[in-house]
């Protein structure tokens, strides 16, 4: 990694642009790396892991163009907007990359990939989303993958191998302090939190008052519990999560509305994992809260890549728990805990394992193999993609 000369003041960066055709770690997170790309003089396509994160940036960005959603209904519309004169911005989810490819003049735009971490972290459950970034970024003018949570090099996608990395050289460190409170139940310690809120109207760290609270977690149902267990409602409670289609967190909730990132915040705030990152918070006060039910596995931080995300989502300076992170988790019994090479070591014997069931199946019957595919579910390596083929499935990440 290559120490990158920085310009920054009170702890935002000010260069006029991003290092090109790169690897970009800023260390920080809420540093305003993206700002630079949505503000200077020019024409850049930001693409990013959720539409919250769009919705989010169209909030507090003038000419920026969102794209997200149906492409077919929005097609024409983008269009029209790389045609018009001056500079221009376009955020993209990562799937709409390649949609977006198709339509703009690629090398009259740099590219920005924002959240870079997202293409290990979400790999396995957005495989066609990140490879379409992964076969379309050298078709740019120039290519910067960012993030303040870099990969690990042993761990970085080989079309990537080549790229150089850059780390922001910051003049002073900037220190994150996570409080850990290990509890057998997390959320009934969640609720004493909030009722301490309720009955003072804040609490008191280190001397300062909170009087907003951001809860952290990514599990609707449980966000539910704990909401009715504390006797939050409307007034005082804001839910930022999926509001899909079939109205699946809409039943969860209840009575509870779901809000969005650039809404009012409340003194209590709950998010999922739509705006662990990349999104902006506002509130002088506010306390961010991390919330792991071990039991619960969608719920688990990461210590190396969410909670530090997290703790950039808040982005008043004044804030004085700005850098500061309660995290509060449970643990089982029969926890152990393994080195690196250890499950390393593990995950290539059960790739070979997996290498030799593949090519077991493949010699078998069409009436033997229909009869496997029904009895067998897809493993971490196989992928039954028809009843009569299965193929090894090795993560392209790695």
């Amino acid at each position: 990694m290559i120490k990158y000369e920085i310009q920054e003041k009170d702890g935002y960066l000010t260069m006029a642009d991003l290092p090109h055709n790169c690897i970009f770690n800023k260390v920080r997170t809420g540093c305003g790396g993206t700002t630079i790309a949505l503000q200077n003089e020019e024409n850049y396509v930001i693409a990013v892991p959720t539409t919250e994160l769009i919705i989010n940036k169209l909030n507090s960005t003038e000419n920026l163009f969102g794209l997200y959603g149906d492409f077919a209904s929005i097609k024409k519309d983008l269009i029209s907007y790389t045609k018009r004169n001056g500079v221009k911005k376009i955020m993209c989810t990562y799937d709409k990359l390649p949609k977006l490819v198709e339509v703009v003049d690629t090398m009259e735009y740099r590219l920005v990939v924002d959240e870079y971490h997202n293409l290990l972290k979400q790999y396995m459950f957005r495989t066609a989303a990140i490879n379409g970034v992964l076969d379309n970024f050298r078709k740019f003018k120039s290519f910067c993958f960012m993030s303040a949570t870099s990969i690990d090099p042993e761990l970085k996608p080989d079309v990537l191998k080549d790229v150089p990395e850059y780390y922001a050289d910051w003049k002073e460190k900037q220190n994150l302090f996570i409080a850990p409170f290990k509890s057998n139940k997390p959320y009934q310690y969640i609720t004493n939190f909030i009722n301490h809120y309720k009955k003072d109207g804040f609490i008191t760290i280190n001397e300062h008052k909170s009087y907003e609270a951001f809860f952290f977690l990514n599990s609707v149902g449980e966000m539910a519990k704990i909401i009715k267990s504390s006797g939050l409602t409307n007034e005082n409670c804001r839910v930022i999560c999926a509001n899909d289609d079939k109205g699946v967190n809409k039943k969860k909730l209840g009575e509870i509305e779901i809000s969005t990132s650039i809404s009012k915040s409340k003194q209590f705030n709950f998010i999922t994992c739509k705006s662990f990152e990349g999104a902006d918070f506002f509130s002088e006060t506010g306390l961010c809260f991390v919330v792991s039910n071990v039991n619960v596995k969608h719920t688990l931080a990461s210590i190396d890549i969410d909670i530090p995300q997290i703790a950039g989502r808040i982005r008043n300076k004044e804030n004085p728990f700005r850098n500061m992170v309660v995290h509060i988790f449970n643990t089982k019994n029969d926890d152990s805990f393994k080195s690196y090479d250890e499950v390393k070591d593990e995950a290539f014997k059960q790739l070979e394992i997996a290498k030799e069931r593949v090519t077991a199946y493949n010699q078998f019957s069409t009436e033997a193999k229909e009869q496997q595919a029904k009895e067998v579910k897809d493993s971490l390596y196989i992928r039954y993609s028809s009843p009569t083929l299965c193929s090894f499935h090795r993560i392209r990440i790695r």
